[in-house]
């Protein structure tokens, strides 16, 4: 049953009990408790006051008599005691689409290109990776310089800088180190323990008092010898030294090898006759033979000890006759 609308200019006025014996006259208004009152028609002038508060005396508490009202139905906990029976068509979770027509998705997203240097701050989302520094607070883009210049600007925000600094420990927190263009990097060697022996500061000074006056010192010194202007002044005679003195021997034939003339440091030359039918090896070192000698004299050859040699000279012959003429000049 649809219940009537009443137009906005209908005057009503509520009558309690059952309507009268014409029902046009009255608007039944049930309640879903039993309840009902009456709607009759009033006077043209619309709802008198007294109306208004009958409607608002009966409909106060109408939200504590619902509450109240016995259920007839099943509780809630007799509905989660045991599982309902149910028949019927059920609403799947997961519902199949198709979609006839091509659907482009990405409309929130650029259009995919290659990532370059020196690019402009994305305003749509971007497709690629963004690294990020946490300042300690927030998350900020990673700042790179322009460029690798010295003289770079001390910057103030706390962001990761692409740009590498040595830092030095001073004992309690961490400084930049310093330096200049001229001198580059600063260094205080006051802090630095020298080794033993190392040049001071007290050590210089006193080698330069020592040496200021040396070529005053060693212009006045007294020359014992001949000076430089008088060896300009006239040649100096030089003559090598020659000998006045010689000693002959004679070192019978020998087939195993024998000392020709002993070392000698005052030797001024020497000088070897092979007074033989044999052949002599003599070798200017310890032990001659017919494989290792360094002259080899034939019957009555003669040599002479060069190069101003002064050490041993030995000798073997081919077979054991004659002699051997050695003269050595001191």
């Amino acid at each position: 049953m649809v219940a009537p609308i009443l137009p906005r200019s209908a005057a009503v006025s509520l009558v309690e009990g059952p309507p009268d014996a014409t029902p046009t006259k009255y608007l039944t208004i049930r309640l879903s408790d039993g309840a009902a009152f009456y709607v009759a028609g009033a006077a043209a002038g619309g709802a008198t006051e007294a109306t208004l508060l009958l409607i608002k005396a009966k409909t106060d508490n109408l939200d504590v008599l619902l509450s109240t009202r016995a259920v007839t139905g099943l509780t809630d906990a007799q509905l989660r005691a045991a599982a309902v029976p149910v028949s019927g068509a059920f609403f799947q979770a997961t519902q199949p689409v198709s979609i006839a027509a091509v659907v482009t998705v990405d409309t929130e997203l650029p259009a995919a290109a290659a990532l370059t240097d020196v690019t402009g701050n994305p305003t749509a989302p971007m497709v690629g990776a963004a690294l990020m520094g946490f300042n300690g607070a927030t998350w900020e883009r990673v700042v790179t310089s322009g460029d690798n210049v010295d003289a770079t600007a001390v910057s103030g925000s706390s962001h990761l800088a692409a740009v590498a600094h040595t830092l030095l420990f001073n004992g309690a927190s961490w400084d930049r180190a310093r330096g200049t263009i001229a001198n580059g990097l600063l260094v205080d060697v006051s802090r630095s323990a020298l080794p033993t022996g190392a040049a001071t500061e007290a050590t210089l000074a006193l080698i330069k008092a020592k040496t200021d006056n040396l070529d005053v010192a060693l212009s006045t010194r007294a020359v014992t010898g001949l000076t430089d202007a008088q060896l300009r002044a006239t040649a100096v005679p030089t003559k090598e030294t020659r000998s006045a003195a010689a000693a002959q021997t004679s070192v019978a034939g020998s087939a195993v090898n024998v000392t020709l003339l002993a070392a000698n440091a005052a030797r001024l030359g020497a000088s070897v006759y092979n007074d033989s039918t044999a052949i002599l090896f003599v070798r200017f070192q310890a032990t001659a033979s017919a494989a290792n000698f360094s002259v080899k004299l034939f019957p009555e050859d003669y040599c002479e000890v060069p190069f101003g040699y002064t050490g041993i000279i030995d000798g073997i012959w081919a077979s054991a006759t004659g002699n051997a003429r050695v003269t050595e000049y001191t």
